[in-house]
């Protein structure tokens, strides 16, 4: 009897491993089949709710109070659509404006243009190149983006900006390329109490400058291109 009982025990060892493995290559193959249909629930739901973008894309040159910046700003709202022309994933709509806008009315005109209809899975990119003004000793909500035709001028500030783009649905990436345009998100500024109205997880911003800093692109004569204006 004792040898019996000795035998079913030696069995009973050598199948435990093997009963471990089968256990483990279960759980392997349910962790995968989870995998496989977390992936088929995102497939469909990108079908069902596809990202799209849009781009507002704004230059200002000719100005009532700063000297003309042309033709920088209208040239580098040219290239950036351009630029998104050729992204794989397709803007479904791309508006540039070109020393058009020199009011909040007319700003929020054209932000009510270009992102009409997103919803939250849509990524919208506004883009600004322009003068920025930041007034020494004064406080934060003072730093402003000129919009400007030539013939009227209006001083943004990042509240005012912040108003006009938090009833548009999905994710905002900013791009302010102006001095002083870090004072919109509290950068760039020492001894200063952080002020960013876009502090959100729905903005992303990318500016050209610190707060107290001034933003230029300097071109060398030496190229020797007469076209070329500096």
């Amino acid at each position: 009897m004792r040898r019996i009982l000795s035998w079913l025990m030696c069995a009973l060892l050598l199948l435990s491993p093997f009963a471990a493995l089968a256990e483990e290559k279960a759980a392997e193959n349910g962790l995968e089949q989870t995998a496989e249909k977390n992936v088929e629930k995102a497939v469909e739901k990108a079908a069902e709710h596809p990202i799209r973008l849009r781009a507002l894309l704004i230059g200002c040159d000719s100005f009532v109070t700063q000297p003309s910046t042309a033709p920088a700003a209208g040239s580098n709202v040219t290239l950036i659509a351009q630029a998104l022309l050729r992204d794989t994933r397709e803007y479904r709509r791309i508006v540039t404006e070109k020393d058009s806008l020199a009011s909040p009315e007319e700003l929020e005109d054209a932000i009510r243009h270009a992102y009409g209809g997103a919803d939250e899975n849509d990524i919208n990119l506004f883009y600004i190149s322009t003068h920025g003004v930041y007034p020494r000793g004064q406080a934060l909500k003072e730093a402003a983006l000129l919009l400007s035709d030539g013939e009227r001028e209006y001083a943004l500030t990042a509240v005012e900006l912040e108003s006009m783009l938090s009833n548009v649905q999905g994710k905002k990436i900013l791009i302010l390329d102006a001095c002083n345009s870090g004072a919109f998100i509290g950068k760039g500024l020492s001894l200063r109490e952080v002020e960013n109205p876009f502090a959100g997880g729905d903005y992303l911003v990318l500016t050209s400058a610190g707060g107290s800093e001034e933003s230029w692109y300097w071109k060398s004569r030496d190229d020797g291109d007469p076209n070329i204006q500096y």
